[in-house]
C-alpha cells in the first residue's frame, strides 16, 4: 500500500511538474520582449519566440551556447556581464540597465533595457533576463532633442538680427543727419556722433559675442588649464567689475577660502564670471555677491543677485542662448549670448553649469570646476 501511495505521489508530481512547465512555455511564448535564460556560466537554457525573432537567431543555435559568445558587441560588453553578474548576486530584480551595442554582424548598434533576476537554488542558479528593444524610442528623442535644438537655434539667430538692424539703423540715420546738414549744427553734432559710437560698440560687442561662442562650439578655443587661486583671482576680477556695479548703484561682494584653487583656463574662467557677473549686475536690486568654496572634490562658485528671481519656466533653458537675461545695450535688451558662452567655457574645462532660484529673493548662478592640485 505504501508503494502504490508513493506512485501515485509520483505521478500527481510529474502531472504538477508538466502543467508547470507548459505554463511556463506558455508565458515564455506569449511575453512580447525577448527573454532568455541562462547559468552561471551564461550559457542559454531557454529563450523565447521573440528572442529569436528580435535577434534572428535560431533557438537550436543558441541552447547551450554561452550568451558572452554570441556575435555582436551587445553580448560581450562590460555591462552586460555585469547585469548577469548583479542577478546572480542578488535576491531581488535588476532593473533598467542601459546596453547599447549591435546585436549581430553587421546591424546598427541597439539600445536595450535590460532588466534581470536569480532563478533555481542557490546550487544551481540561473538568470532570467529581458530585453526591451527601446532603440526607436531613443532615436525619436534624438530627433526630438535636435527639432527643440533646431527651434532655439533659429529663434537665436532671428533675435541676434533683430538686434543687428536696431543698431545698424540708428548708425545709417544719424550718419545721414550729418551728412545733410548736422555738421553744421553745433549744438546736437557732438551728440549724433556719440549715438553712433554707442550704437557701434553695441554692434561690435555682439559681433565679438558671435565669433567667441563660434570658438567654443567648434573647438577653436581649447582651454590650457592652470591652478588659479581662487580668492586672488576674485580681488582682481571684482577690481575690473567694481565700475560697471557703481555705475548701477549695486554692492560688489566676494568670498573664497584663502587656500581654495580651481584647475582652469584662466581667460575661460574670466568670460564665464564675467558672462555670470553681468547678468547678475543687470537684475539686482542693491547687491551682487561672488561666493566659493570646495565641495565633493570641486570647486563651486556661486554668484547671487538680490532680484526678482528667475522663473521656473527658464532654469532648464538658461544657458542655451534663448533668453534676454541682461539689459545692458542701446535697447535695454541683451542677446541672451553670454550666458551661453559661460556655459561653453564651463563645459570646455571640464565643469558644469546651473542656475537656482533662490527662496530668499534673487537668484544664484552657479558653477563646479576641478580643484587644483
Amino acid at each position: 500500500m505504501r508503494l502504490l501511495e508513493a506512485l501515485r505521489r509520483l505521478r500527481q508530481a510529474a502531472t504538477s511538474l508538466a502543467e508547470a512547465r507548459r505554463t511556463c512555455d506558455a508565458v515564455l511564448e506569449t511575453v512580447r520582449d525577448p527573454l532568455v535564460v541562462v547559468d552561471s556560466e551564461a550559457r542559454v537554457q531557454a529563450i523565447n519566440p521573440a528572442f529569436s525573432e528580435t535577434f534572428r537567431l535560431p533557438p537550436f543555435e543558441l541552447i547551450g551556447e554561452r550568451l558572452t559568445h554570441l556575435q555582436g558587441t551587445l553580448w560581450r560588453s562590460p555591462r552586460l556581464q555585469g547585469v548577469l553578474a548583479a542577478a546572480l548576486e542578488r535576491e531581488d530584480v535588476v532593473r533598467d540597465v542601459e546596453l547599447e551595442g549591435s546585436c549581430g554582424p553587421d546591424e546598427a548598434p541597439r539600445l536595450l533595457l535590460a532588466n534581470a533576476r536569480r532563478l533555481g537554488e542557490p546550487d544551481r542558479p540561473r538568470v532570467l533576463l529581458v530585453l526591451e528593444d527601446a532603440t526607436a524610442l531613443r532615436d525619436a528623442e534624438r530627433l526630438e532633442g535636435l527639432r527643440r535644438r533646431y527651434e532655439r537655434e533659429k529663434d537665436v539667430v532671428a533675435r541676434v538680427s533683430h538686434e543687428f538692424r536696431t543698431p545698424v539703423a540708428a548708425i545709417k540715420g544719424f550718419a545721414e543727419t550729418l551728412r545733410r546738414g548736422g555738421l553744421k549744427d553745433r549744438r546736437h553734432r557732438l551728440q549724433f556722433v556719440r549715438t553712433i559710437e554707442r550704437h557701434a560698440d553695441w554692434l561690435g560687442r555682439i559681433s565679438e559675442q558671435l565669433l567667441t561662442l563660434y570658438a567654443f562650439e567648434s573647438g577653436r578655443r581649447e582651454p590650457q588649464p592652470e591652478g588659479i587661486r581662487v580668492a586672488e583671482f576674485l580681488r582682481g576680477f571684482t577690481a575690473g567689475l567694481a565700475p560697471v556695479a557703481r555705475k548701477r548703484k549695486i554692492r560688489l561682494k566676494a568670498s573664497a577660502h584663502p587656500d581654495l584653487s580651481v584647475w582652469a583656463d584662466r581667460d575661460h574662467l574670466e568670460q564665464a564670471l564675467q558672462s555670470l557677473c553681468e547678468n547678475a549686475v543687470a537684475h539686482a536690486k542693491s547687491e551682487v555677491e561672488i561666493r566659493a568654496w570646495a565641495e565633493a572634490g570641486r570647486a563651486v562658485i556661486n554668484v547671487r543677485d538680490d532680484g526678482l528671481g528667475i522663473p521656473a519656466a527658464v532654469l532648464p533653458t538658461m544657458f542655451e542662448g534663448d533668453q534676454r537675461p541682461a539689459d545692458d545695450g542701446p535697447g535695454k535688451r541683451g542677446t541672451g549670448l553670454g550666458l551661453r558662452i559661460a556655459r561653453c567655457a564651463i563645459q570646455a574645462n571640464g565643469g558644469r553649469i546651473w542656475a537656482e532660484d533662490d527662496p530668499g529673493g534673487g537668484a544664484n548662478l552657479r558653477c563646479a570646476l576641478p580643484l587644483a592640485g
